[in-house]
C-alpha cells in the first residue's frame, strides 16, 4: 500500500501521441451529419453551404488533434498534483477534468490566461500510463 501512495507522488510523465480511435470518432460523426443533410429536403444552395460547414469542421477538428501533436510541449507531458509543466518551463492549471474509460477531457488554464482543452484517448499514450493519468484525475486528493 505504501508503494502505491509513494508512486502517486512522483510526477506522471506520458507522451501523447496520435489517436486512432479519435480520427475514427470524428469522421464517424462527420459521415453521419453528412448523411443526414443528404436525408434533409433542403434546397441545393442550402445543403452545398451546409455541406461546406461539415466539411470545414472536419477539417478543423482533424487538424487541431494534428497540430497538438507538433507542438514542442506536447511531446512530453508532466502532471505534479493539479498542474501540467509544459515544455518543462511553462505550466498550465488544471481547471476540470472529465474522466472515461477510453478518453480523458482535461481543461487546462494555458500561461496569460489561456484556455484549451486536452483530449487524450486510450490508444494515444501506453495503457499503464493512461491508467495512472485516470487514476490520478479521479482522486485528486492522493497526490
Amino acid at each position: 500500500m505504501s508503494e502505491i501512495l509513494l508512486s502517486i507522488r512522483h510526477p506522471l510523465r506520458f507522451r501523447v501521441g496520435f489517436s486512432r480511435c479519435l480520427l475514427v470518432a470524428l469522421s464517424v460523426i462527420h459521415l453521419g451529419a453528412g448523411l443526414s443533410l443528404c436525408l434533409t429536403p433542403l434546397p441545393w444552395l442550402g445543403c452545398a453551404s451546409i455541406g461546406l460547414l461539415i466539411i470545414a469542421s472536419f477539417y478543423h477538428h482533424v487538424r487541431r488533434h494534428l497540430l497538438w501533436q507538433q507542438r514542442p510541449f506536447s511531446r512530453e507531458l508532466v502532471m505534479q498534483q493539479h498542474q501540467f509543466y509544459l515544455n518543462d518551463e511553462q505550466q498550465a492549471d488544471i481547471l476540470e477534468a472529465y474522466v472515461q474509460q477510453f478518453v480523458v477531457l482535461i481543461w487546462l488554464r494555458l500561461p496569460h490566461q489561456r484556455k484549451d482543452v486536452l483530449m487524450i484517448c486510450s490508444d494515444a499514450v501506453p495503457a499503464d500510463e493512461f491508467r495512472r493519468l485516470r487514476v490520478r484525475l479521479k482522486h485528486p486528493e492522493r497526490n
